[in-house]
């Protein structure tokens, strides 16, 4: 018995031509607008910038006190400056905002508290020692992600730093699988 060949085979390059070929007038794909949220893996349409400032306002890069650099430059561990909270420091958390009047945080661990009012440092810090300047990681109107970009986690969390809420990403295409060949056997069919 003779084996049973595949007689009109194409060349894959050929055949992968023609097919796509069926797709020209549908690429590329529409686009629609989605909650960022929902945008995991999901392919950006367009540029996306960032609507405000990431962040919003100068704040603490860590947990301390926050302060007037100016004040400490005289201390050092020898010679420690003694500082009134409400009036020359007040304690601040992580992300917090700074108030106009401070322009350093010095790191909790490298304050010693006295009393509930007077704590004191044993080192000098520089002006913007540990605060996370407004606009640090975007300036409103910066480039977030490129066009035709597959949305990661981190991409959502910049998004969502920056203002942006909904974004313009592809349509998911719609795909159908049609099977065919002589193999094929209907359901209840006689299987040979």
């Amino acid at each position: 018995m003779e084996r049973n060949v595949y007689l009109k085979k194409t060349e894959w390059k050929k055949a992968l031509r023609e097919f796509t070929n069926g797709f020209t007038s549908c690429f590329p794909l529409d686009s629609e607008i989605v909650p960022v949220r929902d945008s995991l893996h999901r392919v950006t349409a367009c540029v996306v910038t960032s609507l405000i400032a990431s962040p919003a306002f100068n704040s603490a890069a860590m947990d301390g006190i926050a302060v007037n650099a100016k004040i400490t430059f005289e201390a050092s561990p020898s010679a420690p400056k003694r500082l009134i909270v409400g009036m020359d420091c007040d304690f601040i958390d992580t992300g917090n905002p700074l108030e106009d009047t401070y322009n350093a945080v010095i790191k909790i661990e490298d304050v010693v508290i006295i009393d509930a009012k007077t704590v004191e440092v044993k080192y000098a810090v520089p002006p913007g020692k540990d605060v996370r300047f407004k606009g640090e990681d975007f300036n409103a109107g910066d480039f977030v992600i490129g066009e035709s970009h597959l949305i990661h986690p981190v991409d959502i969390g910049a998004m969502l730093s920056c203002g942006v809420f909904g974004v313009n990403v592809r349509r998911k295409p719609r795909v159908a699988i049609i099977p065919t060949g002589s193999e094929i056997v209907e359901p209840g069919g006689t299987i040979r």
